[in-house]
Parts: C-alpha cells; sequence; structure tokens
C-alpha cells in the first residue's frame, strides 16, 4: 500500500475509531493501541503516533466542550463570580449567581489534579502495558465486565 494512502486511510479509520468509542465507558486509548497492532500487522506501516492520538483527543475535547457548552458557561461564571468577589463561606446550594453552587468548580479542579499526578506517577507503566497486546486485550475484558 502506498504510504500516502496508508496514512490517510489510518488517519479517518483511527479518527472514527476514536469517536464510536469515546462515547462508551471504554478505554479509547487502549482501542487505538489495540487497532494499532492490527494496523501494523496488516498494512506492515506504521500505525499513528503518539501526537496524532493526542489530537484525537482534543477533538473529543472539542466536541464535549460544545455539546456542554452551557454547562462549561455556567461553571466558568461561578468560578469568575466567586473569585472577583471572594464570597466566603463558600455556598454548597444554587443561588442566582452560581447555579451549580460554589463548590463544584473547584471540586473539579482539585480531582484534576489528583487525576493528572497519578496518571504522570504511572505514564511508564502504562505505557508498558499498552505496549503488549494481550495485556490491553485482557484490561479492555475487565473494563468492559466491571
Amino acid at each position: 500500500m502506498d504510504g500516502a494512502l496508508a496514512n490517510w486511510i489510518s488517519q479517518v479509520l483511527f479518527g472514527l475509531l476514536q469517536g464510536l468509542t469515546e462515547i462508551f465507558p471504554v478505554s479509547s486509548s487502549a482501542h487505538a493501541a489495540l487497532g494499532g497492532i492490527l494496523w501494523q500487522k496488516w498494512t506492515h506501516t506504521p500505525p499513528p503516533g503518539f501526537s496524532t492520538t493526542i489530537f484525537y483527543h482534543l477533538g473529543t475535547f472539542a466536541a464535549i466542550l460544545l455539546w456542554f457548552r452551557q454547562d462549561v458557561y455556567l461553571l466558568f461564571r461561578s468560578t469568575w463570580h466567586t473569585l472577583v468577589h471572594l464570597s466566603f463561606p463558600w455556598e454548597h446550594h444554587a443561588t442566582r449567581d452560581h447555579p451549580l453552587g460554589q463548590r463544584l468548580p473547584f471540586y473539579l479542579l482539585l480531582s484534576l489534579a489528583v487525576t493528572g499526578l497519578v496518571a504522570w506517577m504511572l505514564e511508564q507503566v502504562a505505557q508498558r502495558t499498552f505496549d503488549h497486546p494481550l495485556w490491553t486485550a485482557v484490561l479492555l475484558t475487565a473494563n468492559g465486565l466491571f
């Protein structure tokens, strides 16, 4: 298969794979890892690289922001109002200025920071796991069962 054609086809297929698996409670990254291994076996061309996978996830992120734009707006509005007015103690219930409550945006930021820290600490383990198709398949199956 021609290199440019194989590259184009792989981008389309992996973009579809990302889009179809991201909406389900399964790991789209693991599907991309398994798909890359199968792609390389069948076509004898390299699968899309890490930077391409990041762009797939950025596309998913943009679609989620678009879909939940009203909720994102309310989160930013509540966060901005709390920071500008420094209104402590934080209200837990919804108000006119904080339709989602004042604490929710900061809880989301805290959970994001903790998730990022754990991901950073487990990066090497995850990379080694995704490099082995059997482990990836086993973990995908376990994820689907639970």
